[in-house]
């Protein structure tokens, strides 16, 4: 199957791309794809939390078809054939 991954503000300046399809197998999950993408991203997700089984950066926020996977089931969100993915830098200012 074959999932949309868009990179927004400063992830999409650090990998140098705004948009990527990704091939994975069926039943795969956002962890899945978190895995793949670490491994050809490398510098996006050096600061992914390595002690926890939990792959997600504190930096990131991850959406699967526009909703926050906190609102679904984290990192075990099912993705489907079409889902788009959007990563997202956390914002902070004053």
């Amino acid at each position: 199957m074959e999932v949309s991954v868009r990179f927004l503000g400063s992830v999409a300046e650090n990998i140098g791309i705004k948009e990527e399809k990704v091939e994975l197998k069926k039943n795969t999950c956002l962890e899945d794809l978190i895995k793949v993408l670490a491994e050809k991203h490398n510098s996006l997700f050096e600061r992914l939390d390595k002690d926890k089984k939990m792959p997600v950066s504190k930096d990131l926020i991850f959406m699967v078809n526009g909703r926050s996977i906190y609102l679904l089931e984290g990192v075990k969100t099912r993705l489907n054939n079409g889902s788009q993915i959007t990563i997202v830098p956390v914002y902070a200012g004053g």
